[in-house]
């Protein structure tokens, strides 16, 4: 796939999973996604999506796994990341992310993998 995400991907609320790795994505992720409400993985890593990560995907709290690595996101990781209490796999390696690691992940206790180096 070569483009964006384009926001009417939020549409599909009933979609459990997504995964577009490693295709030629890029732009940002539209805020639309905090609609995917059944979502349980997320995998756009290894694209070329850029931006901050939107807050809304706190919102995502089926979502078990979560793959953004190797993007060009920048800023730091949402506060709302404290949301996705069913969280077990988080992959943020490769980007431009800054700052602290938020104490709130130490909340997600289903979380096994964190990949952040």
């Amino acid at each position: 796939m070569v483009g964006s995400l384009p926001k009417e991907l939020g549409n599909l609320i009933n979609l459990e999973s997504l995964n577009l790795f490693r295709n030629n994505i890029s732009g940002l992720i539209s805020s639309t996604i905090g609609y995917l409400k059944q979502l349980r993985v997320l995998n756009i890593a290894f694209n070329k999506l850029e931006g901050k990560l939107p807050n809304n995907i706190g919102d995502l709290a089926s979502l078990k796994e979560l793959y953004l690595s190797s993007n060009d996101f920048y800023g730091k990781i949402p506060s709302s990341i404290k949301n996705l209490s069913n969280l077990e796999i988080l992959s943020l390696f490769d980007n431009k992310l800054f700052g602290p690691i938020p104490t709130s992940l130490g909340g997600l206790v289903k979380l096994e993998e964190l990949i952040i180096w």
